[in-house]
């Protein structure tokens, strides 16, 4: 539990930090407030992300003057409400921030802030620290409580149902006995939340460490069969086609994917740290294999670190939708004859990938995450074919053929998979059966990909047909040919593929 400075609760005043404060204080003329997150995470000794303020009048004035100072850029958020954001990069760390400026609601900032969702994010503070805290709030932190400020909280943004789970997940809160009940009691409200603001508190709830316990929340309040259907499908009937999964049957079924997400994060995370032992909340036994990835050469672990961070959209990185992956891996089983083993057959990811792509449609995700979360499910069962012996470079460049970008992260899921479905008979040379193969495929393709998985053919079109090969498909199909020879370290000069090339074409 996030616990408060020691002298919180006699605190006149809070002390802010000087950015942005400072400059939001010289460029405004009206009456001005820090409000809501920012002031709970100022109080925990939290660096806010963002920042919101709450301005009596002239709020989108406001916010394009401080992007104008700042040097930064300024968006209309709802011209019709008064919100206005200005998006600047912090001095020290040079991350982008967003600074949002609102205009009041009611009357006065008590009004505003009892409009709010729960109590601890319906605090405010003037811009000299002293703390205005109409529903207790700071109480409320100081116990590690997560309360709604009225009953009506859920009705007025439903969108607020996911974000209650969030917080309570991110700051290891509980959630309040009457607000527990009222989020069970609005939970079919969701489904009148736009789909974008639905996926936006999703991707947040995800990204924390401790995503699979939100997953359970999300159960346990009934959410997750109206926002994430295809999940909450497998969970009820994972072994009976008539869908009456006893609770063990479903509780189970939710331990496991909740123990996918976790592992596939904390795989992700070992990369890039082998000076740092893997910490987290899952079983010894796959803690001990993750931490595998910790011990990859250091150049590659960083390569890969880098790889998994890469954005794709403005909202997630590699590593986000990796845990998506996660998610829905096993969607695909409930109609297989099989459901209780643990291949991944082709059949089945390419059924689970049709059922994600179908949910992240419907929540709006880019084109490009669909397709990233798609493509490293539906051909994650490539990696399992190889486990057994180190491949060979034409087999890593097959498997990139077919995987493209996505390889490296269906290598991951497999990883993952892989440790969580575990046998009692499953040893330490399996888990490193599979980590050699993890191992090249991702030298392969983060230090040798010009060479093994994507070779500039020696030769062109109008080389081969030079050659003699006439014009048509196969100057294509000679063309991908050489790339695999060249692959798998048959051809290594030019000189070489033009013999190549003449003797593939002479046994025409």
């Amino acid at each position: 539990m996030q616990t408060l400075p020691a002298n919180a609760q006699a605190m006149p005043c809070i002390s802010l930090p000087a950015w942005p404060i400072d400059i939001v204080r010289d460029l405004s003329e009206q009456r001005i407030w820090l409000a809501g997150g920012p002031v709970r995470d100022v109080i925990l000794d939290r660096v806010p992300r963002d920042w919101d303020f709450v301005a009596d009048g002239g709020a989108l004035q406001l916010a394009r003057a401080v992007a104008n100072t700042m040097g930064g850029a300024y968006f209309p958020l709802d011209a019709a409400r008064g919100t206005g954001r200005a998006v600047v990069r912090h001095p020290d760390t040079q991350t982008p921030t967003a600074v949002d400026f609102a205009e009041l609601r009611g009357s006065d900032i008590l009004d505003d802030l009892r409009l709010r969702d729960f109590t601890i994010n319906a605090m405010a503070l003037t811009l000299d620290g002293q703390l205005i805290d109409p529903t207790a709030g700071l109480q409320d932190l100081a116990c590690g409580c997560l309360r709604m400020t009225s009953p009506r909280a859920f009705r007025q943004d439903p969108a607020r149902l996911i974000r209650a789970v969030r917080l309570a997940v991110q700051l290891h809160f509980t959630l309040e006995p009457e607000t527990h009940q009222q989020l069970q009691h609005d939970a079919p409200a969701i489904n009148d939340v736009a789909a974008e603001r639905v996926r936006a508190e999703l991707v947040k709830l995800l990204q924390l460490p401790e995503a699979s316990l939100g997953l359970y929340r999300l159960n346990e309040l009934s959410l997750l069969e109206h926002i994430l259907p295809e999940v909450h499908r497998v969970c009820l009937s994972p072994a009976r086609a008539d869908g009456r999964a006893s609770s063990s049957e479903r509780e189970g079924e939710l331990i496991h994917i909740g123990r996918l997400i976790g592992t596939v994060d904390l795989l992700a995370t070992a990369a890039g740290r082998a000076d740092r032992p893997v910490r987290s909340s899952l079983p010894d036994s796959l803690e001990r294999a993750a931490s595998g990835l910790a011990a990859l050469p250091s150049d590659l672990s960083t390569l890969l670190a880098a790889y998994l961070h890469e954005p794709v959209g403005a909202e997630v990185t590699r590593s986000d939708l990796l845990k998506w992956c996660a998610l829905f891996l096993r969607t695909g089983t409930v109609d297989q004859d099989n459901a209780a083993s643990v291949t991944l057959t082709a059949a089945r990811c390419r059924a689970s990938a049709s059922m994600a792509e179908q949910a992240m449609t419907r929540l709006r995700f880019s084109r490009a995450a669909v397709d990233f979360v798609t493509r490293a499910i539906g051909e994650c069962w490539r990696f399992d074919r190889l486990i057994g012996t180190i491949p060979s470079r034409r087999q890593i460049y097959g498997y990139f053929r077919e995987t493209g970008q996505t390889g490296i992260a269906g290598a991951v899921l497999s990883l993952a998979n892989s440790v969580v479905t575990q046998s009692s008979a499953w040893r330490d040379q399996e888990w490193h059966a599979h980590l050699d193969v993890a191992q090249a495929l991702f030298d392969a393709y983060l230090r040798k990909r010009e060479t093994i998985v994507d070779p500039r053919p020696f030769l062109s079109g109008r080389d081969m047909m030079a050659l003699g090969l006439d014009p048509g498909p196969r100057v294509g199909e000679l063309i991908e040919a050489l790339r695999e020879a060249q692959a798998a370290g048959d051809v290594s000069t030019r000189s070489e593929a033009q013999t190549w090339a003449a003797r593939m074409i002479a046994a025409q």
